[in-house]
């Protein structure tokens, strides 16, 4: 993998760790657990209202919401234990063992991830909540808090590469691999376009993630109609690791291929009509010798070339990621003469076996 410059490091993901590398780079000082939830998911978490007395927090089993008064102007939790509990459940620093606030969290999570799945407007609001407080960062950082979020990626991910089945069954919140993947895979993708509204989602996927943990696997699609799903990304070793070095530093990659290869001109490609979308491979008689294939779900004629072909259709809407043709051509060009080796070292046992006969 290659270096990057760091400066800071997400440690875990959890949502108090992601949220940490924001406030080190604004020079704020770190929220109250109740104030942190509500800075970047204002309202989605929690009821709030205004009071002149200090009424400890509570979660609503009712409602699966927390219930919580602003005082002087601040949030107040309260000394409540319960709620303490189901904060730092959240957040991702508790350390208690009570299995009641466990529960209330992830009723949370589930009311929360269903609530976003069916309200796209909240969506938006999460994301222009987080545009505005992002444009907190001094200009002047910026580039740095990109590069420290591209290099807690890959820390994060060969962080998880080395534990054990039991060591992620015995987490404070286990997670699946594959929402693991996904989550980190498209930060990551987001972080590689290099555009600000790319910034922002990245670090929105990331807080979604560590927050909702497995819950988010409910919400990625349709958080971003650019979801890119991390497991068909390619990989050498099929580790996350990996996809992302090979999305960041694809020069240090060769392309190779696999399978017959007979009768295609560009080997392993699939195709996709540039006007509705259908799968053109799959349509009765397609061959992309042709230069051209009419698409016959909806009539398109789609050109069908070496400059067509881009290592995803993410990456085709993007602009980004088209292949190398020369690396395409040698990669092809190689596995040809490694079939006709093949078969000719096979046309040789055959003669063999019928000279011995």
């Amino acid at each position: 993998m290659k270096s990057i410059d760091h400066h800071y490091n997400i440690e875990d993901l959890r949502f108090g760790f992601v949220t940490e590398l924001y406030y080190a780079y604004t020079g704020e000082k770190l929220p109250s657990q109740l104030a942190l939830l509500d800075t970047w998911f204002p309202s989605l978490f929690m009821t709030l209202t205004e009071s002149e007395e200090k009424i400890p927090a509570e979660f609503d089993e009712r409602f699966f919401m927390i219930k919580a008064v602003r005082y002087k102007g601040k949030l107040y939790a309260g000394g409540s234990r319960d709620i303490s509990q189901l904060l730092g459940r959240l957040i991702g620093t508790a350390k208690g063992s009570q299995e009641k606030q466990r529960k209330n969290a992830e009723l949370l999570r589930m009311h929360v991830s269903g609530f976003l799945v069916t309200d796209m407007d909240a969506m938006e609001k999460i994301l222009e909540n987080n545009d505005a407080l992002l444009r907190n960062i001094p200009d002047e950082k910026i580039t740095d808090f990109a590069e420290d979020l591209i290099d807690s990626l890959f820390y994060l991910a060969e962080k998880r590469e080395k534990m054990t089945p039991e060591d992620k069954l015995h987490e404070p919140q286990p997670m699946y691999d594959e929402t693991f993947d996904n989550i980190l895979y498209n930060a990551g993708y987001q972080l590689h376009l290099n555009t600000w509204k790319g910034l922002v989602k990245a670090w929105t996927w990331l807080l979604i993630g560590s927050l909702l943990r497995n819950e988010s696997g409910r919400v990625t699609r349709y958080f971003d109609t650019g979801f890119v799903p991390a497991g068909r990304q390619q990989s050498e070793n099929n580790t996350i690791s990996d996809k992302l070095n090979f999305l960041f530093f694809p020069e240090q990659y060769e392309s190779v291929y696999y399978g017959d290869m007979h009768g295609e001109k560009y080997p392993g490609i699939e195709w996709t009509c540039d006007k509705c979308g259908a799968h053109l491979n799959d349509q009765e008689g397609f061959t992309d010798q042709k230069g051209t294939w009419q698409c016959t779900n909806c009539g398109y004629i789609n050109k069908i070339s070496m400059d067509e072909i881009y290592d995803s259709e993410e990456d085709y809407k993007n602009g980004i990621g088209k292949v190398n043709k020369e690396d395409m051509e040698r990669a092809i060009k190689e596995r040809k003469e490694e079939i006709r080796k093949q078969e000719e070292k096979g046309k040789n046992e055959n003669r063999n076996n019928k000279d011995h006969s």
